[in-house]
C-alpha cells in the first residue's frame, strides 16, 4: 500500500502474535510512524512491564497502559500502535479502540508457545505457559473479535508476510 493513512491503526492479539514485530514493517509500507505501547509504559514509568506488574499488579499495569493507548490515538500524526496482548482486558481500553482501525492477530496456543519458548520478559507467563496462553486466550478471544477491524491469521505466516497481510486486509476492509 502507499501512501499516507488518515487513521490510527492498532494490532491486537495475544503475546507472541507479531504485533510488536510486524508494527514496523507496516508503518513502513503505509507511511507511518508507529509505536509499542510497552516500550512507551516502560519509558513514561522508568520501569519494566515485569517492575511494573510486581510493584504495582496487573491492575496498576493496565491504568499505565489505558493511559498509553489514549495518548497515542489522541496523537494527531497517524500511527500504527503495537498494542500489549491484555489492551482489551478493560471496558476502558475497549472504549478507546473503538476509535481505531483494529486488527486482531490470532495464532493457535501451539504457534503462541513456539514464539515464546524462550521469552523470561513475560510476568503473566511465570508457571504453566500453555496453561496460563490457553486461559488467556480463552478469556481474551471475544474481546478481541468485539474490538477489530479485521483479523488476520498469523499461524504459519513470517514477519513479511504478516506485514503483507495486515496491509492487504486494512485495505480491503477499511
Amino acid at each position: 500500500m502507499t501512501g499516507a493513512s488518515t487513521a490510527h491503526l492498532v494490532l491486537i492479539g495475544m503475546m507472541g502474535s507479531g504485533k510488536s514485530s510486524a508494527a514496523e514493517g507496516v508503518a513502513a509500507a503505509r507511511s507511518m510512524a508507529w509505536c509499542d505501547l510497552d516500550i512507551e509504559i516502560e519509558r513514561s514509568a522508568g520501569r519494566s512491564v515485569r517492575e511494573i506488574f510486581a510493584a504495582d499488579g496487573e491492575a496498576g499495569f493496565r491504568d499505565l497502559e489505558r493511559a498509553a493507548l489514549a495518548e497515542a490515538l489522541a496523537s494527531a500524526t497517524p500511527r500504527v500502535i503495537a498494542a500489549g496482548g491484555g489492551i482489551v482486558v478493560t471496558p476502558e481500553s475497549r472504549a478507546l479502540l473503538r476509535g481505531a482501525v483494529c486488527v486482531y492477530l490470532r495464532a493457535t496456543i501451539a504457534t503462541l508457545l513456539r514464539r515464546l519458548e524462550h521469552a523470561e520478559d513475560r510476568p503473566l507467563l511465570d508457571g504453566d505457559r500453555a496453561g496460563v496462553l490457553s486461559s488467556l486466550l480463552e478469556a481474551r478471544s471475544p474481546l478481541y473479535d468485539e474490538v477489530a477491524t479485521a483479523v488476520v491469521d498469523v499461524d504459519d505466516l513470517d514477519l513479511a508476510a504478516t506485514v503483507a497481510a495486515i496491509c492487504a486486509t486494512v485495505e480491503a476492509s477499511c
